[in-house]
């Protein structure tokens, strides 16, 4: 998909924000008890950068992330808002507290402790927190069967934008799990981020993406 942006005359980049593997041990704790803290302003980091090429509108720019990346897109859009046109959260996390009751327990108490112990640690790590400050369109996707975060995440999500009048758009692939095992599914969803970004990062308002909520 990356390759596909790129001959639609996007600029894609890709972070590695801490807490990645693959650079040692130092770098992949380092947002140990600051989920959505550190890792984010990486990300805030990168358009920096894009902001040094010169050849990047960077009042134009889109995110979007899978899993933990889903968390870090609704982290980004609800703390930062206004440096990204659109976000799109691909079978994220947007509460931390549900890990804990559903799926994931033993990752998050890692990183976090427990509710009890650290509550404003889940509160600061939740973007659900702050939905307040969302001011961009968002387009969700999950699966129905994720083990690995729950799709009650996601509905749980989709409540309280609602009760705040957000713009969003919601799709659920039934059966599917966290990483979609069906090509149809990726290619329904990979369609549909296109047309997304086209109308909401690019502006282009003949796009057939339509919005479900608003």
């Amino acid at each position: 998909w990356h390759q596909r942006l790129a001959q639609l005359g996007y600029v894609v980049l890709n972070v590695d924000y801490r807490g990645s593997t693959g650079y040692g041990r130092d770098y992949r704790v380092a947002n140990y008890q600051d989920l959505g803290g550190g890792d984010r302003l990486d990300a805030v980091s990168g358009v920096d950068y894009l902001k040094t090429l010169g050849y990047v509108d960077t009042t134009r720019v889109g995110v979007y992330g899978m899993s933990y990346g889903g968390h870090l897109v609704l982290s980004l859009l609800t703390k930062n808002p206004g440096l990204f046109r659109a976000g799109i959260d691909i079978s994220g996390v947007a509460d931390m507290r549900m890990v804990y009751e559903t799926a994931g327990r033993a990752a998050v108490v890692a990183r976090l402790s427990t509710p009890d112990a650290a509550p404003e640690l889940y509160t600061r790590s939740s973007a659900i927190s702050f939905l307040d400050q969302l001011r961009e369109p968002l387009m969700i996707l999950h699966g129905t069967d994720d083990p690995n975060v729950s799709i009650l995440q996601s509905l749980r999500l989709v409540d309280e934008l609602l009760r705040r009048g957000k713009r969003f758009e919601l799709e659920i692939y039934p059966g599917e799990l966290h990483f979609f095992t069906r090509a149809t599914s990726w290619i329904d969803a990979f369609g549909k981020m296109e047309r997304f970004f086209d109308a909401e990062v690019r502006g282009n308002v003949s796009s057939t993406w339509r919005p479900g909520f608003q």
